[in-house]
């Protein structure tokens, strides 16, 4: 091998070993949030760790006195003693979640503070708090409330986000993801969501139940997006004016395992399944922080 040989193959080795050094160190603050559609529709339980995670609340406190814009968040993190490296996956995830909510907030904060030299009324501010929806040793299903006022608006826009999380494959979960491929999954949530209304709302007339109720619950993506899990089964949450008048807040239809059993994949049934049995067995449970 002539020198030129041996100098680009160096310079080839380190520049791989410095592109690795560089990945594995790297801040993940970005994870995109469309994982491919039913990814899996059975879990190998034997390959999956039975550490069942402990949650730990993070804060996030900041404000900018020239945009006039403030931030109040918590979130989770999780640790698993034994997979530290499945965890650390599982908090980029989550953290990537929580910086696409505060980065659109910011985007409308600072838009809203353009050519203002001073503080109209009350600034922008957007608070986050959250709860553990289900956590088991392959899911995690957390379920954000965000409240968000920028500048000059009327009133504060409320909102909650679902983020449902595979710990065995390490994915983030679509609505579609928790319904065994082929199922007409938009049709059932409808169907379901739209009949349960029906008996909520029994003092809306049939005209403001066309009105608000039937275009909310439409067999459409958009109108799906944050299903949580729970112990018992599903929770479809319908954010303020999806359903009904904005004064309303948050609709929450739940879904008993018992009637969605037959839809859903080998990891929801499963990881229920096991909660449940774990529930009848005298057990440590792992220390879960809640936001207030």
């Amino acid at each position: 091998m002539n020198r030129t040989a041996i100098i680009l193959t160096v310079l080839a080795i380190v520049t791989l070993v410095g592109g690795y050094l560089w990945y594995t160190n790297s801040e993940v603050d970005h994870v995109d949030m469309a994982p491919p559609s039913n990814i899996t529709d059975s879990v190998d339980t034997k390959t999956v760790n039975g550490e069942v995670p402990i949650v730990q609340t993070q804060s996030t406190e900041d404000k900018s006195e020239m945009e006039f814009w403030k931030l109040d968040i918590e979130y989770p993190s999780i640790v698993l003693a034994t997979a530290p490296d499945d965890a650390q996956q599982a908090n980029d995830v989550i953290l990537g979640f929580v910086n696409r909510m505060k980065d659109g907030f910011l985007e409308d904060a600072r838009d809203a503070s353009k050519g203002k030299t001073e503080q109209i009324g009350t600034g922008s501010d957007l608070t986050v708090r959250y709860t553990m929806s289900f956590v088991s040793p392959t899911l995690l299903s957390i379920r954000f409330e965000s409240s968000a006022y920028i500048m000059g608006v009327a009133h504060p826009d409320s909102e909650s986000h679902v983020l449902n999380y595979d710990l065995s494959s390490h994915a983030l979960l679509s609505t579609a993801d928790l319904f065994i491929s082929g199922n007409d999954y938009l049709g059932y949530l409808s169907s379901y969501t739209r009949s349960d209304l029906k008996q909520e709302f029994k003092e809306l007339s049939d005209t403001d139940f066309t009105d608000f109720v039937v275009p909310g619950t439409e067999p459409k993506g958009e109108n799906f997006r944050e299903v949580a899990v729970t112990t018992g089964g599903l929770v479809v949450i319908f954010n303020p004016s999806q359903v009904a008048p904005y004064a309303r807040g948050t609709v929450n239809v739940n879904i008993p395992l018992a009637e969605a059993r037959q839809k859903l994949v080998s990891l929801i049934t499963n990881a229920l399944d096991q909660s449940l049995s774990a529930t009848s067995t005298p057990v440590t449970k792992p220390e879960i922080i809640l936001s207030d």
